[in-house]
């Protein structure tokens, strides 16, 4: 909405997006609010020139009626997944300028059309015949032209005159798309630029194979609805985002982010995400003095942190460059940018000390450096960020105590330190933050200094997993904390209390109660079954012994539920199947609990993984599990017979891993109905009784999803079925061990160019070694031994040991492999790959 220049109020405060996902994550890990503050006053609007007309812009623009103030607020922008939505706080004092000075590529009043951009031309009529010209016969300017004008203005560096360059590719699609552009003239200059630098930026991210690249190097103006990622405000653009883009990952395509990107002078809005770049930041971005927020998000870069430029910048409120691979120090210049209420520098390579000039950034509110390898002292003066709403370092290698700095941070809502060395005493100024929300001090060396009451009354989560040293820990300390009403979060795992839980009574307002690993002992309180609030409930890893309380089945809103690795035995009780909400239930290393999976877990109607692998769990296979079931693990159980055909209820299974398990006979082709399947395991130990029989079935190549298909070490017979090359994503196909007969399909070389691990050995294989297979170049595991081939071994499979495959034990020639196909034979011990590198840990790990 316009502003109204004769009203004396300001334009209303806009909240600064905040940086980090505000959504809870799995419950091993830690999630807190990131909801960043609001501004401390509010931003001053652009002006813009008066006289300029207005043009048709993109839907996310702000239209300005012409009879209008054209002092305009910043469009907003669709955010980035891991941002939440909110309105780009505009920089003060930047005021676009009304003619175009040598200096600057803005384009004047003069230059901008006096129609709508999309219409066509008005034609010329030719006074001596009266006729009508056709708009081909307008006067187009040379590219030589452009070229020189370009290569003394803005690329000076020779690139725009190098064939194939993002530079000259640029200038070709510049003449091609408008020819009439003439750099001669001052009211086209402006433009020419504006097009050219978006132009370089195009061809340097490879936007032919972006996802979207609609607009983009055509003769519309940019600010037509047409072109993706741009808004306008009355032609000028001032937001430029471009939001997980690039999709094609074309291996040995360089792709930078140009310095030309610095001449959109008008930007207000820059951010550039999930594009896989090299190179570093241009050193003239700051150049860009309109710049409010700057986010280069996901891309690769190398280089450090601040540019010589960035002084320039008079109003750049937000910069945000994580995870990229930034090294060096933070420049202590940095704390130049006084007008920062937003520094992300998360997730880089950053190492050395944290300056102390960040101190002064008074209008800070978020500072996120987390993921680096910061090493030295917190500064004392990060107390003066009296603004500070949200602080994140954690993940670096402080190997320090962490200084009394919090009393002043009286705003302060999220603050996490985990996962760093931080030892000594926990300042008590840490224990008073009347706005603290989420505190997260996990996997650090503190000294054991919780104080019997604190003053939190905000705070909603607690994460201490392996906070302290294990010597120091008293079974009550958590007991200051749960006490605080507004706490719903709590996370205590890590630390070894040695002895019973927590009684329930202290934990009744919590929605989350996590203490995995805590070394508590004895029963399970059956009053656990009265924390009606609590939706995830971790108590896995500790040495709880006895029966699994049946009053679980009263936590009407437990959506996870994880009791593995304790010591729990008898039957699983058939009250958790009340549980309608229950999403994912662990049970697994439980050696002792045995019985049937109770049919009345098909009332779990949301339950979607279920674990009770490693039990003594028997019975057949439950097919009777809700269909919402999307993880099966029964490794290592007593569950078998045979697969049943009324399998395939089970319509959204992803995962069965049910190696070592007792099933046997056939496979049914009901297994083809299951077209969501990831993966399959149903291994056999070398020492198991209990195998699969029959053949493989040609329905497996309907499973187009699969990724992993272990089946090693049965009694399966027939031949490899070629059906299996349409499964395109597969990685992993293991069919060792078996009776498979015949060739080995041609298809599994030419199709399945994912495939990282191939094991047919130990089988009764036949015919010559397939040359397809050397098209494999993913391959890090080939095994073909114990069979009955013959013939050579191809070279193309050879010549495999110079990618993935880099030892193939089989003499493939000389040492250099330079002769790579020799008389072989295949009876014992052919084509055996060592695996280096083991990759992708499969989806059961998840449970562990």
């Amino acid at each position: 909405m316009a502003t109204d220049p004769t009203s004396s109020s300001s334009p209303t405060t806009t909240g600064l997006p905040s940086l980090t996902p505000s959504a809870p994550q799995l419950p091993t890990e830690s999630f807190g609010p990131s909801t960043m503050p609001t501004m401390s006053s509010a931003p001053t609007m652009i002006a813009l020139p008066s006289t300029a007309p207005t043009l048709s812009a993109s839907p996310s623009a702000s239209e300005v009626p012409s009879n209008v103030s054209t002092i305009l607020p910043v469009p907003s922008a669709s955010m980035a997944p891991s941002v939440s939505p909110n309105q780009l706080p505009v920089p003060s004092s930047s005021t676009l300028p009304s003619s175009l000075p040598s200096s600057s590529f803005v384009p004047s009043d003069s230059q901008r059309p006096t129609q709508s951009l999309d219409s066509a031309p008005i034609p010329a009529t030719d006074p001596s015949t009266g006729e009508t010209e056709s708009p081909s016969s307008v006067p187009t300017i040379s590219e030589t032209a452009l070229e020189g004008f370009l290569a003394s203005t803005l690329t000076t560096d020779g690139a725009i005159s190098a064939s194939g360059t993002p530079q000259n590719r640029a200038l070709s699609a510049l003449v091609e798309s408008n020819p009439d552009l003439d750099p001669s003239s001052a009211d086209d200059q402006g433009e020419i630029i504006m097009r050219y630098a978006l132009n370089t930026l195009y061809y340097a991210t490879d936007g032919p194979f972006w996802e979207n690249d609609d607009g983009w190097t055509t003769s519309g103006h940019p600010c037509d609805p047409e072109w993706f990622g741009i808004s306008c405000a009355q032609g000028f653009p001032i937001s430029l985002v471009l939001e997980s883009n690039y999709m094609a990952n074309r291996e040995g395509i360089t792709r930078v982010l140009p310095s030309e990107v610095s001449a959109l002078s008008t930007l207000i809005e820059f951010r550039l995400f999930d594009h896989l770049l090299s190179g570093s930041i241009p050193p003239s971005l700051g150049t860009m003095s309109n710049l409010g927020r700057l986010e280069l998000i996901r891309l690769n870069l190398v280089g450090p942190v601040y540019q010589e430029s960035f002084s320039e910048f008079a109003s750049l409120e937000v910069l945000d460059l994580e995870d990229n691979q930034l090294s060096g120090q933070v420049d202590s210049r940095i704390g130049m940018l006084t007008t920062l209420s937003a520094l992300n520098i998360a997730s880089n390579q950053i190492g050395g000390a944290i300056p102390t000039e960040l101190g002064n950034l008074s209008l800070l509110q978020l500072l996120r450096f987390e993921g680096n390898q910061l090493l030295t002292d917190f500064p004392s003066t990060l107390s003066r960020l009296t603004e500070l709403r949200e602080l994140r370092g954690s993940e670096n290698d402080f190997k320090t105590t962490l200084p009394d700095i919090f009393g002043p941070l009286t705003s302060l809502e999220t603050l996490d330190l985990s996962d760093n060395f931080l030892n000594g005493v926990i300042p008590s100024s840490l224990f008073n933050l009347p706005s603290l929300i989420s505190l997260n001090l996990g996997l650090n060396d503190f000294d054991d200094n919780i104080p019997t009451e604190v003053d939190l009354p905000s705070l909603e989560e607690l994460f201490v997993f392996d906070m302290f040293a294990p010597f120091i820990l008293t079974p009550d300390f958590p007991l200051a904390f749960v006490r605080i009403p507004s706490l719903t979060t709590l996370d205590i795992g890590g630390n070894d209390f040695g002895g019973p839980p927590p009684p329930a009574d202290d934990l009744l307002p919590l929605e989350a109660f996590l203490a995995r690993d805590s070394d508590f002992v004895g029963e399970l309180p059956t009053e656990y079954g009265l924390l009606s609030n609590v939706v995830t409930l971790d108590l896995s890893n500790n040495d709880f012994s006895g029966q699994i309380p049946s009053e679980l089945g009263l936590l009407v809103s437990l959506v996870s539920l994880q009791l593995a690795d304790n010591a729990f035995e008898d039957r699983i009780p058939s009250e958790l199947g009340l549980l309608t909400n229950l999403s994912l239930l662990t049970l697994g290393r439980n050696e002792a609990l045995s019985g049937e999976i109770p049919m009345e877990l098909s009332g779990a109607t949301s339950l979607a993984f279920l674990s009770v692998d490693k039990t003594a769990v028997s019975g057949e296979f439950p097919t009777f599990l809700p269909p919402s079931i999307e993880q099966l693990l029964i490794n290592e159980t007593s569950i078998g017979g045979e697969l049943p055909t009324t399998i395939d209820r089970l319509d959204g299974l992803k995962g069965l891993y049910a190696a070592g398990s007792a099933l046997n006979g056939t496979l049914p082709i009901e297994l083809g109905s299951l077209t969501d399947l990831v993966a399959l395991d149903i291994t056999r130990p070398s020492d198991g009784s209990n195998v699969l029989s029959g053949t493989l079935p040609t329905e497996f190549g309907l499973l187009t999803k699969l990724v992993t298909l272990e089946l090693g070490n049965n009694e399966l017979n027939g031949t490899i079925p070629t059906e299996l090359a349409t499964c395109s994503g597969l990685r992993n196909l293991e069919l060792d061990g078996n009776e498979l007969t015949g060739t080995i399909p041609t298809q599994l070389g030419s199709e399945l160019n994912l495939l990282e691990e191939l094991e047919l050995d130990r089988n009764q294989l036949s015919s010559a070694i397939p040359t397809e297979l050397g098209l494999l170049s993913a391959l890090i595991l080939l095994a073909l031994e114990i069979n009955d081939l013959v013939g050579t071994m191809p070279s193309e499979i050879c010549l495999l040991r110079f990618q993935n495959l880099e030892n193939l034990q089989v003499d493939c020639g000389d040492a250099d492999g330079q002769d790579a196909n020799p008389e072989v034979s295949f009876r014992e011990t052919v084509a055996r790959a060592v695996v280096l590198v083991k990759v992708d840990p499969p989806l059961h790990s998840l449970a562990q």
